[in-house]
């Protein structure tokens, strides 16, 4: 053993691991290490092919596969490990290659890491976290011993272990303004004294012993030893330079800090420079370094000498004496308080580190004492012989002039967010009156004092947007909104303006001479970059009323020029540019030093004679108006003052790396242009895609957007942002130019030769909606298809766009990708270019990661399925029980797919060669959709077990048309008074018309089933490859969107502005709506321009009308009406109404009801806050197995649905919501004190006229739920809700005018909980969801539009004195006489009957699922206990005891298993008796904890001490005892830091003793393992005393305190949670428990039949829907 052991230590760490997992012999692995195949590469290199590997298995190991099965094994691993090593070394090949062009520090396994840390622990012992060197920084330290060039880097990138941040990519721009993403690392804080310094020095020492260990023969690294950085450390740190001592009349001075650390770093800087020319080793470069005396003449004695004046620097052990007290009795302000003394400085110290007082006039503004001064004139931060304004070592300060109001990504926030991301000190002062009333720069003295502190150089940026109301061009544009104060002939004032308009210009005057006065500052050198916004001066009037004229700009002002000479630049840029849905023309000036992106434009504006705008800007056209125009007919520019968040990230990292030299270390010199989309950076790399096109939006102005109840969101078509779908008809961009006008005519008039006019046209569409295949002749004509591609070829061509084979399709896939990339070029569409790759294959986002494409998609930021290291992978998954019933089908499909070129069927050999180690056979499952019709579908699961799904990350947010955008284009039907007539197609097979990239379609493999064609070869086996995308991918809907929106963008250009519709694109099922005989005759054309395109429609299937159910919704036109389809509303009322007649349901059919009732409430204004209540029973109850008993209020919520649906309410019109500001306001508040309870409100008549009012006090009589929990004060959010409802009931007006009149009113509360509450229209909260309930059936019959907005506390002080019953403030004539007992509810009287007990069953069955989810699992610890017992002790008899105690006193477990597990406990204490010594031994010890049961044949642990009494009885004859198959090892299977795998295994053989057993017990099994295994991996670690929840820690039975093990628990003994528990133990339990229950998952998948669960009911359920 000794011999082998020597044999199996040559071996590297990394190959050893790769055998070992591979289940390669010891002896194996031993002769190969020991004959010198001792690393992965040595390994792969050792055979030519697997011929040669298989000969010298045979020839040096004596191993033939064809002897035995077991030699086939032992060959099939070493096989197996080759390839898998071959791969490695390919893989890091390469990935070494692209580091090294891209000079980045090669990466190491992390197993060659912890090799490393390991051969250092047992050469020299273990080393503290803090000593430990992080992995990327020995990753550097590598690169530069194989480049064989050492750096002398900074102090701050020598890191340890427990410094490192996760590595994360920064944004980098070129000087052409390209986007890239470069891979930044960890830094850390410079020494801040000696033990600081040590600590650096030490972990590069460490750094450079762990290479030398892992390169023994390497000579730069001979001499390296811990006896080196010692005396390199006594050097540093002792008499010869930080000890230095002087002695003089000011006191003992020592050298600066700095400069101890500016030494240190030359000193390793020259000894690598020696390294490099005269071929020294590392310690004799050190040495020859701190000893040459011109290194230390040049870099400390001569800097040393010229600052001799200098006092002791500051070292972290100083000790800073306390401030002092001011004097008692003192008259004044004392100085710095009125701005006549010294400024003092917020940050630093006020003192020196030997005592002396630093003195603050030189810090802050220069000390006009000098020499003379008796304080020390030093640095407060640094120490340094310079101000604290000017130290190095001070943060960045930006002022922010004209800040405007906090919001989600402004200036601020994005300074703040990129400074975190490049590790920077950084602040941001923000001002603004809408801030605080303190920084009103109307006022001289603020002004000043902001000019002071500029000229002072407080701050290194300046960031100014002053007001431009009164240079704004909107008051030029018509007479309805104020007059223009000022002119281009005029620019500080028109000379006839009323007073209040003279006010105005002087004010805009003030804020502009103050402007360009900090702009002037700037430019002398008070700050380092300047940033001052105007809107463009775009010149003369080009239209309107004042044709000709020239409003005024600030541009226009002489100050301008003045700068510009003095250095400052000016660009112009459109906003649009940055993300606005407008063009907004606006201009910089700037103090930088930087190159200029592409969309921004350098130079002064430039006009004609007339004084027209010529340059530089662009055309606007097509970009979208500024303007948004509101009901009364006024213009608004509200909110377009604000930076846009992409033009706030440009500007900051424009900032930051003007500024800050650590930002340009960091980003690179020019690294700026386009604007960046979010920071801080993702730690991941991804393509980042850019515009391929101009036309970024799709319409001018603002896209439409989905209001409704409480809120809105955007419209979506499913064409994407750049989509002229989202905008309405008139406001769409189309491409245009006289070629487009031509290519649009000879379309039209080619398809008007087959169909004969533009009235048959129209019909063509009711063709397509009455007659299905039939009726689709024109759009499926194969000709006419032809034809429309020859002459959009000819087009193209033309045009110069067209390029070879322009009308071939790739094989593989239907559509014509180049024709539709070519018309989407010549369309200037943003996103087209991808349709090139899409030929050869997409990526499916494992080996390459899917892109970003911000200008079509939104950003994806959180994914459901996240790919966890706990969480294996597994190459191979049975398929479910489904496929086998319906294998015929399955493989009669996947044979028609093969000939379609869709699919590539092989045998597993071939599959396991051509892919290697990237594969994954996923599991099936068929599903049947409709059994009369006999139709199936096929599902890839790509989730579960292969975990495909959780490897690929769609950085794009796909959103779809639903419910939102039919009620939106429905209210714009009613509006426009127009009637729509919609056809519905379907797209066949759309996820599969899209081919993935060949590398990847190891990934996308399945199999019908295991069958060998040549019996006992797996080899043999059939494998289907998926080639194209399939249904179960997540990133098949990704691919299929993106390909979807190009046709949906390019057949809105080819319709144009004469045929104006309406296409909704969601996943494979496409609705195009037309309006008048236009609309309707671009239908077919619609259709027809897509088939065209190679789109594969099912024509059977096209249907249509004025009545069309889409999505299982249906609408009705003519009368605007959305809502349910019969079929699926007939559903839930059957659902429905079974529940509320019996009462009965499963938890799992309860909740898949409940979902397609969720989703019929997204069509149904008024039914969503009711299935609150549901959702929380449903989730109370969820894994309950077997029949469930509905609580009465559940039962009485299904029968009012179901009468609502049955009543006609499954179509409802959603009426039109108001624009503008509501007529009436009205302001409510609650109150809860001393267990009573308060509401009150009132009606705002005017602004700041109080109307009516009330004030009412809740009591338990009328309003018990506000006091079901006890306190009101808990139920706080209820009582503000119910303060709206009653503002609702009593002002809004009841009568038949809601029936066609929509009524708006807005209130106002200061609980912000219930804003967002009516936004989501739902909650399962109680008492809150009740009274939501009653206020949505309120609004419903008053037809009412309630905007609920929150305010601040203090701006609803009067409705609180109304519930302080302080009417002082009120008219007592105005107050509404209210009494609660008088209150009629609508619903919540009727819910309140049920509320109660339907709450307090909620609360049981919420805590019923706790006390099963934690019930130890009886039969799981016998096993375990049988199996980790050897020799029998006392202890083990106790467990033993412990385990039979708890199956006797638990009732379920004794009914249920007695005669499943009774005689398996009864042989487990006999077995451990057997193992005992004599009884005479142990009977004694254990007399005082042991009592005798003839029941169980063993002992029990009593609950008071017995002695024993008797031997136990006989077993009976014949009797063995049944033990599962396979059975946890925990002590085998886990030690100390267990490997993942490791927790697989045990979780595996865990798993198999709960296999057949009920779910509450396999939920119990779980939670024992997760504790056990938490237990083995962490060992004994007890923290600290033992709290009344650790009763039942060593059983697994205890729930760990989250404060025990952080801040400490304020409970202490008498804590309810375990207090032995070590950190993140929680955390553990849940991964643990996750890789058992995967573990149970995959087992039941691979039994050939699985019973039922136990309990469970065969409950009829209404037929499911399609």
């Amino acid at each position: 053993m000794a011999e082998l052991a020597d044999k199996l230590a040559k071996g590297a760490s990394e190959l050893r691991f790769l055998l070992t997992q591979h289940k390669v012999a010891d002896d194996i692995q031993g002769e190969l290490y020991s004959n010198g195949v001792d690393t992965v590469a040595k390994f792969a290199a050792a055979a030519s092919d697997e011929a040669d590997l298989k000969k010298m298995l045979k020839d040096s190991f004596s191993i033939d596969p064809t002897e035995s099965l077991k030699l086939r094994a032992q060959a099939a691993g070493v096989v197996v490990a080759w390839k898998t090593a071959i791969s490695r070394v390919e893989r890091q090949a390469e990935a070494e290659a692209t580091h090294e062009v891209r000079d980045i520090a090669k990466p190491i396994p992390s197993t060659e890491y912890i090799a490393m840390r390991q051969a250092f622990a047992a050469k020299f012992g273990e080393l503290e976290d803090k000593h430990i060197p992080a992995k990327e920084f020995i990753e550097k330290k590598l690169g530069e011993l194989e480049s064989g060039e050492f750096r002398a880097e900074p102090l701050t990138e020598i890191i340890s272990r427990d410094e490192v941040d996760p590595d994360t990519l920064l944004p980098h721009w070129d000087a052409k303004g390209t986007l890239s993403l470069k891979k930044g690392g960890s830094k850390t804080a410079m020494p801040s004294g000696p033990e600081q310094l040590r600590l650096r020095l030490t972990v590069l020492q460490n750094t450079l012993i762990m290479i030398q260990l892992k390169h023994p023969g390497r000579r730069e690294l001979e001499d390296v030893s811990f006896a080196l950085f010692e005396k390199y450390k006594e050097y540093l740190l002792g008499d010869y330079c930080y000890g230095l001592r002087s002695s003089e009349d000011s006191g003992s001075l020592v050298p600066p800090w700095s400069l101890v650390l500016s030494y240190e770093h030359a000193i390793r800087k020259h000894a690598y420079k020696v390294m490099a020319t005269a071929g020294y080793s590392f310690g004799a470069a050190l040495t020859h370094a701190y000893k040459e005396p011109s290194v230390k003449e040049r870099n400390f004695t001569t800097p040393l000498a010229l600052h001799a004046k200098r006092p002791q620097p500051w070292t972290a052990n100083t000790e800073q004496p306390p401030a002092k007290k001011g004097r008692k009795g003192a008259k004044g302000n004392g100085k710095g308080k009125d701005n006549k003394g010294a400024k003092k400085l917020k940050e630093g110290s006020d003192r020196t580190p030997d005592g002396k007082p630093i003195c603050f006039r030189y810090n802050a503004k220069g000390c006009k004492n000098g020499a003379k001064c008796h304080f020390a004139h030093v640095c407060m931060l640094c120490f340094g012989k310079h101000p604290a304004s000017e130290c190095p070592q001070k943060a960045a300060k930006v002022l922010y002039l004209f800040s405007g109001t906090p919001r989600r990504l402004d200036m601020a926030t994005c300074l703040q967010q990129l400074a975190g991301a490049w590790t920077l000190n950084l602040k941001t002062e923000c001002v603004d009156v809408k801030r605080s009333a303190k920084h009103d720069l109307s006022l001289a003295k603020v002004r000043q004092s902001y000019l002071n502190r500029i000229a002072a150089k407080e701050f290194d940026a300046v960031l100014l947007s002053p007001p431009c109301a009164s240079f704004s061009r909107a008051p030029w544009a018509n007479f309805r909104g104020p007059r223009p104060v000022r002119s281009y002939d005029c620019p500080r004032g028109l000379q006839t303006l009323t007073p209040a308009e003279r006010d105005r210009a002087i004010l805009g005057n003030i804020f502009a001479d103050f402007s360009y006065e900090v702009a002037t500052l700037v430019a002398d050198g008070a700050a380092a970059f300047l940033a001052m916004e105007q809107p463009e001066d775009l010149g003369a009037l080009a239209s309107g009323p004042h044709e000709g004229l020239r409003p005024a700009s600030m541009w226009q002002w002489p100050q301008l020029a003045d700068l510009l000479s003095k250095g400052l630049r000016t660009v112009a840029f459109h906003q649009a540019s940055f993300g606005t849905p407008y063009a907004k023309p606006t201009r910089l000036l700037l103090r930088t030093p930087l190159p200029m992106p592409d969309c921004v434009y350098e130079g002064v504006p430039c006009y004609d004679t007339k004084g027209c705008y010529t340059g530089p800007l662009p055309s606007a056209k097509g970009l979208g108006a500024m303007f948004q125009k509101q009901a009364k007919g006024a213009f608004s520019t509200s909110g377009s003052e604000q930076w846009p968040a992409k033009l706030c990230q440009w500007l900051s990292a424009m900032l930051v790396s003007t500024c800050l030299p650590a930002a340009n270390a960091a980003v690179g010199e020019g690294d700026h242009a386009s604007p960046v989309e979010t920071l801080p950076p993702s730690s991941e790399t991804f393509p980042l895609n850019h515009p391929e096109g101009p036309r970024v939006l799709g319409g001018t102005g603002p896209p439409r957007f989905c209001r409704q109840l409480g809120g809105g969101k955007p419209f979506h078509d499913g064409g994407g942002l750049c989509s002229p779908g989202r905008w309405p008809h008139h406001a769409r961009s189309y491409a245009d130019g006289p070629q487009w006008e031509w290519l649009r005519e000879r379309t039209l008039e080619l398809i008007l030769g087959k169909v004969g006019s533009l009235e048959q046209l129209e019909k063509e569409a009711f063709r397509m909606a009455a007659g299905g295949e039939r009726g689709c002749t024109l759009a499926s004509d194969p000709e006419l298809h032809r034809q429309l591609r020859e002459l959009w070829k000819d087009w193209l061509e033309a045009q110069d766009l067209g390029e070879e084979g322009l009308l071939d399709v790739a094989t593989g896939q239907p559509l014509h990708l180049r024709l539709l990339r070519a018309m989407l070029e010549a369309a200037g569409d943003p996103d087209r270019d991808f349709l090139r790759q899409a030929e050869e294959g997409l990526p499916v986002g494992i080996l390459d990661p899917l892109p970003r494409t911000p200008h079509v998609f939104e950003e994806q930021l959180k994914w459901p399925l996240e790919n966890s290291p706990w969480e294996a992978s597994l190459a191979w998954v049975p398929n479910y029980s489904s496929v086998e019933e319906h294998a015929d089908f399955a493989r009669a499909k996947f044979e028609e797919d093969v000939r379609e070129g869709l699919m590539a069927k092989m045998s597993m050999g071939e599959f396991l060669e051509r892919y290697g180690e990237h594969t994954a056979i996923a599991a099936l499952a068929v599903i049947v959709e409709d059994e009369e019709l006999d139709k199936k579908r096929i599902i890839h699961d790509a989730t579960h077990g292969v975990r495909v799904n959780h490897r690929i990350k769609c950085r794009d947010k796909l959103r779809s048309p639903g419910a939102r955008e039919k009620k939106h284009l429905l209210r714009e039907h009613e509006e426009e008074g127009e009637t729509a007539f919609s056809v519905v197609g379907d797209i066949a097979k759309a996820h599969r018309r899209y081919k993935h990239a060949a590398k990847e379609h190891g990934y996308l493999a399945c199999q019908v089933d295991a069958k060998e064609e040549i019996p006992g070869d797996p080899a043999s086996q059939t494998v289907y490859v998926n080639r194209v995308g399939t249904f179960g991918l997540s990133c098949a809907s990704y691919w299929w969107t993106r390909i979807a929106a190009c046709g949906l963008r390019l057949t809105y250009h080819l319709l144009g502005p004469n045929f104006p519709l309406d296409l909704l694109l969601y996943a494979d099922d496409l609705e195009a709506m037309g309006r008048g005989p236009r609309g309707r005759r671009g239908i077919p054309l619609s259709y027809l321009f897509l088939a065209t395109l190679g789109y594969p429609f099912k024509w059977a299937k096209t249907r249509g009308g004025f009545r069309v159910e889409w999505l299982g919704m249906e609408t009705e036109y003519p009368t605007y009406k959305l809502g349910l389809s019969l079929k699926r509303a007939t559903w839930l009322v059957e659902w429905l109404r079974l529940l509320a007649r019996t009462g009965k349901t499963e938890a799992k059919a309860f909740a898949q009801g409940l979902g397609r009732l969720g989703f019929a409430s997204i069509a149904l204004d008024w039914e969503r806050p009711f299935l609150g209540p549901l959702h929380a029973w449903s989730s109370a109850v969820q894994g309950k197995p077997g029949a469930l008993t509905l609580p009465t209020m559940v039962r009485v919520l299904c029968g009012w649905l179901a009468d609502r649906l049955e009543s006609g309410g499954r179509l409802q019109k959603p009426e039109p919501l108001l624009d503008g500001e509501a007529p009436l306001s009205f302001f409510t508040d609650a109150k809860a004190e001393a267990g009573r309870a308060w509401v009150g409100g009132f009606l705002e008549l005017v602004d700041g006229c109080q109307g009516p009012w009330f004030s009412l006090e809740v009591v338990e009589s009328w309003a018990p739920w506000a006091f079901a929990k006890g306190d009101p004060g808990k139920t706080i959010a209820a009582l503000e809700l119910l303060a709206t409802l009653i503002g609702i009931r009593l002002w809004v007006p009841d009568g038949d005018a809601k029936k066609t009149s929509r009524v708006a009113i807005r209130g106002y509360t200061d609980n912000q909980s219930n804003e967002s509450l009516l936004k989501k229209a739902m909650t399962t909260k109680f008492p809150s969801t009740l009274v939501l309930m009653e206020l949505a059936e309120e609004l419903s019959a008053k037809n009412c539009e309630l905007q609920l907005q929150w305010i601040r506390r203090d701006l609803n002080q009067l409705a609180d004195d109304l519930t302080n019953e302080n009417f002082a403030n009120f008219d007592p004539n105005f107050r509404i006489d209210l009494k609660g007992e008088t209150l009629e509810w609508r619903v919540l009287g009727r819910l309140l009957r049920y509320a109660t007990s339907y709450f307090e069953e909620l609360g049981e069955a919420k805590r019923t699922k706790k006390v099963h989810a934690t019930r130890p699992d009886l039969a799981y610890r016998v096993n375990a206990l049988q199996q980790r017992v050897t020799t029998a002790t006392v202890e083990t008899l106790r467990e033993a005891n412990r385990v039979v105690a708890l199956a006797l006193n638990d009732p379920a477990y004794s009914l249920q298993h007695t005669n499943e597990h009774g005689d398996r406990l009864r042989a487990s204490v006999l077995e451990l008796l057997g193992q005992l010594p004599a009884q005479g031994e142990w009977e004694e010890a254990l007399a005082p904890d042991l009592s005798y049961s003839s029941y169980s044949c063993g002992y029990l642990l009593p609950a008071e001490g017995i002695v024993p009494a008797g031997p136990p009885e006989p077993l009976p004859p014949g009797w063995e005892p049944t033990l599962p198959p396979q059975v946890l090892r925990l002590e085998e299977a886990l030690k100390e830091e267990a490997s993942v795998s490791q927790v697989h295994q045990a979780a595996a053989l865990a798993a198999a003793g709960a296999i057949g057993a009920s779910h509450e017990e396999q939920v119990a099994a779980a939670n024992a393992f997760a504790a056990s295994a938490s237990t083995v991996m962490q060992g004994a670690n007890i923290l600290g005393e033992p709290s009344a929840g650790s009763t039942g820690h060593y059983q697994g039975q205890c729930r760990p305190c989250a404060f025990a093990t952080t801040k400490g628990c304020a409970s202490g003994k008498e804590c309810q949670f375990c207090h032995l528990c070590a950190p993140g133990e929680k955390k553990r339990r849940q991964k643990a428990k996750r890789a058992f229950f995967g573990a149970l998952a995959e087992m039941q998948r691979a039994l050939p039949e699985s019973a039922p669960p136990s309990g469970a009911s065969a409950q009829s359920m209404p037929k499911p829907l399609n």
